[in-house]
């Protein structure tokens, strides 16, 4: 009979493994990640609710990679994504309206190129963060393996 557990550890350590990555960059660029929060919670509260976000993505890496308390972890990871998902989808319309306030002189430049290269990015970041909830959704509902279901 063929091992059913390997590919659940496997999608285990990359989504939580993902999520402790995603901890661990943002941690180094500490300024850039409260200033993205800002764009949701004003400059304020940005800090407190940055530290917020890196506590509910620790929960969530470590609970899905050691395959411990998942439910929760995956609750965290959804309360996480909302507020986050919709960041990147603001982040894409700041893009494209800091572009266009730029002025027509800059039309054809360079700009036009970084907007375009922004709102893809964001919006990327959107449809990524739709898949990651779907895979905790699937976990939370089905468990993370043969023998969690």
């Amino acid at each position: 009979m063929k091992n059913r557990t390997f590919p659940w550890i496997i999608l285990r350590i990359i989504l939580g493994g993902q999520l402790l990555v995603g901890v661990l960059f943002n941690g180094i660029k500490w300024k850039d990640s409260v200033y993205f929060t800002s764009m949701l919670t004003g400059p304020d509260l940005a800090p407190l609710f940055t530290l917020g976000a890196f506590a509910l993505l620790l929960t969530a890496g470590i609970s899905i990679v050691f395959d411990y308390k998942v439910k929760l972890g995956c609750i965290a990871l959804l309360v996480f994504l909302v507020p986050a998902t919709y960041m990147h989808f603001l982040a894409a319309q700041q893009a494209v309206e800091l572009a266009n306030q730029a002025g027509a002189e800059t039309a054809n430049g360079i700009l036009n190129q970084v907007r375009d290269l922004a709102y893809r990015g964001q919006i990327s970041n959107v449809g990524k963060n739709f898949v990651l909830a779907s895979v905790a959704l699937l976990f939370f509902f089905h468990g993370t393996g043969p023998s969690k279901q």
